[in-house]
């Protein structure tokens, strides 16, 4: 059975060294640089764990369009515990990532650290949705 793990745009998180503006939107969050020289950096997102039923990771999700902004990395914690990472990555708008290695979720709390390159203080990325499938 396949269980989906989200969060909507609206829990989106930032660290303060990023240096991004969230505006949250009716059925979405924009996020934009605020410095020009800090064209990078990571957005966070905290997911419900899954049932017991379900604990093995295949893919990670995420809905959004962008305006010269990129998804570059996926950093996925189980409470403190780095358990999956991919980058160069370079998606533009929404995608779904297989997650080909075993990743087994271990009872812990969920986040998701998403890697996002600007091209510039106008850029921006909507993000709608974030989501992990397991089975």
């Amino acid at each position: 059975m396949t269980f989906v793990s989200a969060a909507h745009s609206y829990s989106v998180q930032t660290y303060e060294e990023a240096k991004f503006k969230i505006v949250r939107r009716k059925g979405f969050s924009t996020v934009r640089p605020t410095d020009s020289n800090i064209l990078t950096g990571l957005i966070l997102f905290t997911l419900p764990s899954p049932p017991i039923s379900s604990q093995n990771l295949k893919t990670i999700t995420i809905e959004f369009s962008s305006q010269g902004a990129r998804v570059d990395t996926l950093d996925l914690f189980f409470a403190q515990k780095r358990v999956y990472k991919d980058d160069s990555l370079q998606h533009a708008n929404t995608f779904t990532h297989p997650v080909d290695s075993p990743v087994r979720h271990n009872g812990k709390g969920i986040a998701l650290e998403v890697g996002v390159i600007f091209d510039g203080i106008n850029s921006g990325i909507d993000i709608q949705s974030v989501s992990l499938g397991f089975e």
